[in-house]
């Protein structure tokens, strides 16, 4: 079924932009910065931009934010997170919505990522220290991800 309904995902996402210029929706969602040794994991969309981010997506109604990063992770790319740490949060206003983002920071031990082909096109683990060019809003998450980690040591 997946494999039918990828060729309209482009199509479904331009909607889903008119959608939102139209309500000018509030969401709130979650991202990973994920990481094994020094590396972290990105991933591509399908659809969208596809440029380089982190994985993650919306929260739903009563659904608290781990849970729902934890849902959203096992979606995407097959890994189940033990602990994760809040990084922190940000308020993105693009693409005619309001999210609400909470970046979590979770260590991984194998770099193991089964992706979703329907949703994702492609991951893979970056140097942290030689990322790729990242859009705003992926930069946003790196350099919170980033400031946790250098106030704060994460054990796991």
């Amino acid at each position: 079924m997946k494999r039918i309904l990828r060729p309209f995902l482009p199509l479904a996402w331009i909607l889903l932009r008119v959608y939102w210029f139209i309500f000018r929706p509030i969401g709130y969602g979650v991202k990973a910065v994920i990481i094994c040794d020094n590396d972290v994991l990105l991933i591509r969309h399908t659809y969208g931009k596809r440029n380089w981010t982190f994985p993650g997506g919306g929260v739903k109604a009563r659904e608290a934010k781990e849970v729902a990063l934890k849902r959203e992770v096992m979606e995407e790319i097959g890994i189940d997170l033990e602990k994760t740490i809040f990084a922190g949060s940000f308020v993105s206003s693009k693409e005619f919505k309001k999210d609400n983002v909470s970046v979590y920071i979770s260590r991984v031990k194998n770099r193991n990522a089964e992706k979703d082909d329907f949703e994702i096109a492609e991951t893979r683990w970056f140097p942290s220290d030689k990322m790729p060019k990242l859009l705003e809003n992926a930069q946003k998450i790196f350099n919170l991800s980033q400031q946790y980690l250098k106030n704060n040591e994460i054990r796991q």
